[in-house]
């Protein structure tokens, strides 16, 4: 068994087996225009209309946060098949769905269901109701508070739900196809489709990559090297470096602070591990700009015509023309050659990702400090210009660990925001409306790679999957909102003793108001250690770059 330096699972066929993709063959592979059939949007819409009402009323009761990507992913996709199952036994699919039609569904219904969450209903979007402002001593002001009507939610989430699919799209080829980054959940949601659509003549065997222990867990699937990572971070994490900051107490913050307020020690656990991963993303981001610069300026050399080249040196300069995918088609197995084939027939091109990405982000700006005028369209073009970086850390972690950090990054930008707008200026409530920015815009370009990836493994256009998310979308941004006015409008609803106590609203508003009075509510050395993570960061990566290049080739391969 072998593993690339991206992280890739092991290659569990040999060259006596048939690989996935060569029990698929002689199936017609259609289109992207006829993947998106009228069934796949009709079944999205029964199913994510059943999950949001799940999803919601889970929310709302215990005001939770999955940072990780499974449990969504996989109750819509076990829920999908059961649909599918049921409308066939019934002898309601007269032709059989295909496994490029249950991909665009699940990136339908994630798209759809995936707005419960990051739509902030159960904490920073109820967090600016006057209910919530009642709660607490400061930030009692008309401007620091607004009432919740539906008309606004729906055009808010229209606002910023798109922006973040646009800003994920260039990182697909990249992350994808030359990285090779595994995306836990979509590698598994991508093998169980192919399971249950395996062609009749290979049933008895199609369970052959699929059902192994790495299907269980998705940490038993990860790279050697991260789990022995997690392993030695959770030593000086928990062993070493929290219980330092913990004998602090009462030195560096106050005595018997919330866990979840930034002044105490959950100030420390917010700014440094979001300095570790900006440091890491950062760091991948700049070395994928030197490499294509380096790229284009292959390609530009000026070609010698006097003197004619050598047999090798022609050879060589051959070899620097041609693009990474081909370079890289000659290690791949049958399956990865075929997968990246037909993924980058169809990509997406950037002109439209960018374009895409300026009009929207033009539009939210414009429109948003007319819901919010605590807001301005400068504030809001700051979170904009940051969001593709952090997208691109995210979506980077994402494919290694499957941690979304969206949460983490959206209370980041709470306490930012609030410090630069103040408590006098409408603070709190724009920072509350600037963290449901980011967070909205990081987390549907979160779903959106790892749709990619689900594509990428059945063989899915990118066009068919972005289109069918782009949709599911646009139907969570009418229905999440009208599921929540129902549970908003039963009694006691928010009571501290009613069964939706809306304690995550209650911690948004409490660390928004801490926000917005200064930087003085951080704990003594926050912003010091922050950096000093972040520099940690980028020089473990530096060393993990230069010692792949100038070590043994066996460095390289477990760097």
């Amino acid at each position: 068994m072998t593993t690339n330096r991206g992280g890739e699972s092991p290659r569990l066929n040999t060259d006596d087996e048939l690989s996935v993709e060569h029990r698929f063959k002689g199936i017609e592979i259609h289109g992207w225009k006829d993947q998106l059939t009228l069934r796949v949007f009709g079944i999205s819409f029964i199913v994510g209309s059943f999950l949001t009402i799940v999803l919601m009323k889970l929310s709302l009761s215990f005001s939770t946060w999955f940072p990780f990507n499974i449990p969504i992913a996989s109750i819509s996709l076990i829920l999908l098949e059961a649909m599918v199952m049921a409308l066939d036994s019934f002898g309601l699919i007269k032709n059989p769905i295909t496994r490029q039609e249950i991909t665009v569904m699940q990136g339908c219904v994630v798209g759809f269901s995936s707005i419960v969450y990051y739509g902030g209903f159960a904490d920073y979007l109820f967090a600016m109701s006057e209910l919530m402002a009642k709660e607490f001593k400061a930030g009692r002001d008309e401007n620091n508070w607004t009432t919740i009507y539906l008309g606004w939610i729906i055009i808010y989430l229209f606002l910023v739900c798109f922006i973040g699919l646009f800003t994920i799209i260039p990182a697909a080829k990249v992350f994808i196809v030359r990285y090779r980054l595994i995306y836990p959940t979509s590698y598994f949601s991508a093998h169980f489709i192919n399971v249950l659509r395996t062609p009749r003549q290979f049933s008895h065997q199609r369970f052959y990559s699929s059902l192994i222990p790495g299907a269980i867990a998705f940490g038993l699937i990860c790279p050697h090297v991260l789990v022995f990572s997690f392993f030695i971070g959770s030593i000086i994490s928990w062993g070493i470096f929290w219980p330092f900051i913990k004998s602090k107490e009462g030195v560096w913050y106050p005595k018997q602070t919330s866990t979840e307020t930034v002044h105490g020690s959950y100030g420390y656990k917010v700014s440094l591990t979001s300095a570790l991963f900006l440091g890491e993303g950062i760091f991948q981001l700049s070395l994928l700009a030197l490499h294509t610069l380096y790229d284009m300026y292959l390609k530009k050399k000026p070609k010698r015509f006097i003197v004619p080249l050598r047999e090798e040196e022609q050879h060589q300069q051959q070899q620097q023309d041609i693009d990474y995918s081909q370079i890289t088609t000659a290690t791949m197995s049958y399956d990865d050659q075929l997968r990246t084939k037909m993924f980058l027939k169809d990509q997406i091109p950037t002109p439209i990702s960018i374009g895409g990405f300026l009009l929207t982000a033009t539009i939210s700006a414009v429109a948003i400090p007319f819901i919010f005028p605590q807001i301005e369209p400068r504030h809001i073009a700051a979170a904009y210009i940051a969001a593709p970086i952090l997208n691109f850390c995210n979506a980077y972690t994402l494919g290694i660990a499957d941690f979304n950090f969206a949460s983490r990054y959206g209370k980041l930008a709470i306490f930012f925001f609030g410090s630069w707008i103040g408590l006098n200026h409408g603070g709190v409530l724009g920072s509350l409306v600037a963290s449901g920015i980011i967070v909205a815009v990081m987390s549907s370009a979160a779903d959106l790679i790892q749709n990619f990836k689900l594509a990428y493994m059945t063989l899915t256009s990118p066009w068919s999957l972005l289109i069918g998310q782009v949709i599911g979308t646009v139907m969570g941004c009418f229905i999440v909102p009208i599921v929540f006015f129902y549970f908003y409008n039963l009694p006691n609803f928010g009571d501290p003793n009613s069964e939706y106590e809306m304690g995550g609203a209650k911690k948004y508003r409490a660390f928004a108001i801490r926000a917005s009075q200064g930087l003085d509510t951080l704990p003594m050395h926050c912003v010091t250690l922050a950096v000093i993570s972040f520099m940690v960061s980028l020089s473990l990566n530096m060393v993990k770059e230069m010692a792949s290049y100038l070590l043994s080739p066996v460095i390289q391969e477990y760097a």
